[in-house]
């Protein structure tokens, strides 16, 4: 049987400055990789998720607007039909 837990899968996100920052103060305090802890901090996000998906309804949605590669603002997805 296939491990799950290899990491054999990859995927880009655009995140903000703030964001980084923040990544990059919780890297400075731990004796661990940036990548493993921005893997860290999107597991526990997604078990929070996972428990209560109306948290999702207070995050800051201003930065968490979809945009395509070029960082243009991409239209909702039905007006995309």
């Amino acid at each position: 049987m296939a491990d799950k837990d290899v990491l054999g899968q990859q995927i880009t996100l655009r995140v903000s400055d703030t964001d980084i920052e923040r990544i990059q103060r919780v890297t400075a305090n731990l004796p661990l990789k940036r990548s493993a802890i921005t893997r860290a901090a999107l597991r526990l996000g997604l078990r929070q998720l996972e428990a209560d998906p109306t948290l999702l309804l207070q995050a800051d949605s201003k930065n968490l607007t979809e945009t395509d590669a070029e960082g243009w603002k991409l239209p909702p997805p039905d007006a995309r039909l």
